[in-house]
């Protein structure tokens, strides 16, 4: 019914693609869904592929400013070993985790007030390919927000290391298509891709051979 509609954006932008919020009143759910890719804007998004580093709320779901480039820059370049394992930092493709941040400041109050009017309800965050990414980054975030949370990634990429969030996190399900092969498909991959092409344009003996 519209009038179970709490809020709705149609709109994306970089770093923040649509997403609709809805009461499902015969499940008592409050429904957070965010869009896959879908246009330009949300293609930047899906370029911006480097690992960021992002923390747990612990305040109200509100979640901190992203440091400069400079300081990613830095951490990333430092040099130092990062710890694997269960005290391993929440790490993810950087525009889920920038989309991941911004959704989360502008529906965070909305959300908690929604929840707080339904004490019987319990928050379910769902989305497809990008949007299944960004759902699993926010349900990392969020998982001290709102305890009992639970996301559901349609066709979700590769979205973050395999020994630390939100990988491991357990309040997740993915599911994936047959044959999907965007859910399989990484920067590693990528510059894997790279790598064979370049050597296929200087190697013109192997390219004839698997042209021929």
């Amino acid at each position: 019914h519209r009038s179970d509609i709490i809020d709705a954006n149609w709109r994306s932008r970089t770093h923040r693609p649509a997403y609709f919020i809805v009461r499902d009143k015969q499940r008592k759910k409050i429904i957070l869904s965010v869009r896959g890719t879908w246009s330009p804007r949300d293609l930047l998004t899906d370029l911006c592929a480097t690992v960021e580093d992002y923390e747990i709320c612990k305040n109200k779901g509100l979640v901190s400013e992203p440091s400069s480039f400079l300081q990613r820059r830095r951490r990333r370049n430092n040099g130092k070993k990062r710890s694997k394992g269960k005290g391993a930092s929440p790490r993810a493709h950087q525009g889920m985790v920038e989309s991941a941040r911004e959704i989360a400041r502008v529906t965070t109050d909305t959300i908690k007030n929604e929840l707080e009017w339904n004490p019987d309800y319990s928050l379910v965050i769902g989305g497809h390919s990008l949007g299944g990414g960004i759902s699993a980054v926010l349900g990392s975030m969020w998982k001290d927000t709102f305890p009992g949370l639970t996301v559901l990634a349609y066709g979700c990429p590769c979205t973050g290391p395999l020994d630390t969030e939100p990988t491991n996190n357990k309040a997740i399900i993915s599911i994936v298509a047959e044959n999907d092969p965007f859910s399989c498909l990484s920067i590693g991959h990528l510059a894997d891709v790279s790598t064979a092409v370049s050597r296929l344009c200087d190697n013109t003996d192997m390219r004839d051979d698997i042209l021929r």
